[in-house]
């Protein structure tokens, strides 16, 4: 959270000072193509397309098999090659949690880059099935998450590599897709910026939340990576917020303001 305002009606920009940022790649000219499949054993596999770095230029497709992940990891489209099949270990922990999949991934290299402990956590595959069947009787009932430890240029971030941790699906609305042309776009290692996190009336003479978040937007519902800024922002930045208030007269120009928001959490 970072920090309450008692709010007019407004519109505002963010900027975080201190802190650098580049611009996004233009991820609408990506080609949603993948060049070699493999036979699948289920009958519905589930696709998303992972982009890293700056410029989008190294591009790894992921496909859900049922219970088995194949990962891109050279970026070639061909998921038939040696060593692109990750097996999901069930949970073992709460009941609760006895329909959670995890996918340990590993490491991807983008370059000199590399990207460490990528794992997809999948929620609502059958718990019970022990061979590669239909991942799921209602696939939307499907939740995805994934994590990984990205190296970023110019920032160092809290782990012991000096990655910085970025994770999407956290709200539970991210989806792979039935067909490749219509797979997911995840922007990880990417450009950074600041978004609101939540969406907020503001009312007259009301103190409000206002939520904001560091990452990078994708393509589809529930891809916007976030970013954990500790080690990656400094202490000293914080996000600014330029609010642009209603005039009290027709004809005059808004009232503008700038908030520094040092509250975190």
């Amino acid at each position: 959270m970072l920090r309450s305002l008692s709010w007019l009606h407004a519109v505002f920009c963010l900027t975080v000072v201190g802190v650098g940022f580049c611009q996004a790649a233009d991820l609408d000219q990506i080609k949603r193509v993948l060049v070699k499949e493999p036979a699948y054993q289920s009958k519905a596999p589930k696709y998303a397309l992972l982009v890293l770095g700056p410029e989008a230029r190294k591009r790894i497709w992921l496909v859900l098999d049922g219970t088995t992940l194949y990962v891109d990891r050279n970026g070639n489209g061909d998921l038939t090659e040696a060593g692109e099949t990750v097996l999901g270990k069930n949970s073992d922990r709460a009941v609760l949690e006895k329909d959670v999949y995890t996918f340990a991934v590993g490491d991807l290299r983008d370059g000199e880059r590399r990207h460490r402990n990528v794992t997809l956590i999948v929620t609502g595959l059958s718990s019970t099935s022990k061979t590669k069947t239909a991942a799921s009787d209602s696939p939307r009932s499907l939740s995805f998450r994934i994590r990984m430890e990205a190296e970023i240029p110019d920032f160092e971030g809290a782990t012991k590599d000096g990655c910085v941790l970025q994770l999407a699906g956290t709200s539970g609305s991210l989806q792979f897709a039935d067909r490749p042309r219509e797979a997911s776009i995840l922007h990880f290692a990417g450009p950074l910026k600041v978004i609101m996190d939540r969406q907020t009336t503001f009312r007259v003479n009301r103190e409000m939340e206002l939520y904001l978040a560091l990452g990078t937007p994708g393509r589809g519902q529930g891809t916007f990576v976030y970013t954990a800024y500790e080690g990656a922002v400094p202490p000293a930045a914080y996000p600014r917020v330029e609010i642009a208030f209603p005039a009290q007269k027709a004809g005059e120009p808004p009232v503008k303001a700038i908030y520094e928001l040092k509250g975190r959490c």
